[in-house]
């Protein structure tokens, strides 16, 4: 391949990552500041165990947002960028389209997970504790427990975006085949696949967000914060308020409607940024 042939190449392969990049960055600038004040009193509703629109839980909805603005703006925009990325790694293998999208949300959900864990613990610890800076925070809490402050819940954080990513991103793309369409239908399957994403990674969720709350290095188990739940659920005095407060800590109603807006309105951001991006690319 001579000289010619290589810049082509290169061309080719780094304009669509570039794209992604931007997009990605993009969708997820526009989700953290449009869905901040909504996690914030989410956060604030399981952890504390009080009703989704008590007051305590809207003060100061932007606290510490302008500090955070690139590391949220990173975690609500990675997820699309590495599906797309999972995507071409995956069209080599020979195995049913239904199971290669299983695979790449599975993937893109793990790093996800992973790479941006150390971020939300240092978020929600802003919130647990009023703090005011990103970076005030983070050294802090090195000061406190040093490395291993960062990935407290990793371990759930990553099953859940797993369980997560398996869900939304293999029943949408199925729901794109059977019942294509344009952008708005693109839309309201985003919508049902989250749907159905978020009810099955629920209890993961809740583990994570009990250990993100917990005052000590060593948090409790997976299996431990889901006995805990169990045996507070079964305390209560009806079957109504045992559905209620299940529901409540699960996160399941507020909380699957903030992550059913946020993935559906972050996929169309970044679907409709890339498809400009290619129609740049194709001009130029």
């Amino acid at each position: 391949m001579g000289e010619e042939g290589m810049r082509r190449v290169t061309f080719a392969v780094c304009l669509p990552l570039d794209g992604r990049a931007i997009s990605g960055l993009v969708a997820g600038a526009v989700q953290a500041a449009a869905f901040n004040p909504f996690d914030r009193a989410l956060f604030l509703s399981i952890t504390q165990n009080r009703q989704f629109w008590h007051l305590d839980n809207w003060r100061s909805p932007f606290q510490g947002f302008s500090q955070a603005f690139f590391q949220r703006s990173l975690q609500g925009g990675i997820y699309f960028p590495l599906e797309d990325i999972f995507k071409k790694l995956f069209a080599r293998f020979q195995i049913s389209q239904a199971l290669r999208d299983v695979f790449v949300g599975k993937c893109a959900g793990a790093v996800n997970g992973l790479l941006l864990n150390p971020l939300s613990v240092i978020k929600y610890n802003m919130w647990t504790a009023n703090k005011d800076t990103f970076w005030g925070t983070a050294s802090e809490l090195y000061r406190l427990h040093g490395c291993g402050s960062f990935f407290r819940g990793v371990g759930s954080t990553v099953l859940r975006d797993v369980a997560f990513g398996a869900a939304y991103t293999s029943m949408r793309h199925y729901l794109r085949r059977r019942f294509p369409g344009g952008k708005l239908d693109h839309l309201k399957h985003d919508l049902t696949s989250a749907v159905l994403a978020t009810f099955i990674s629920a209890p993961f969720n809740y583990a994570r967000n009990v250990q993100y709350a917990s005052a000590r290095l060593v948090v409790p188990s997976i299996m431990d914060t889901w006995r805990i739940l169990a045996r507070k659920t079964l305390e209560q005095p009806t079957k109504l308020d045992r559905f209620r407060f299940a529901q409540r800590s699960l996160g399941i109603g507020w909380g699957t409607a903030r992550v059913t807006m946020a993935f559906a309105f972050g996929a169309f951001v970044y679907e409709t940024l890339m498809g400009k991006s290619r129609g740049f690319v194709a001009r130029g």
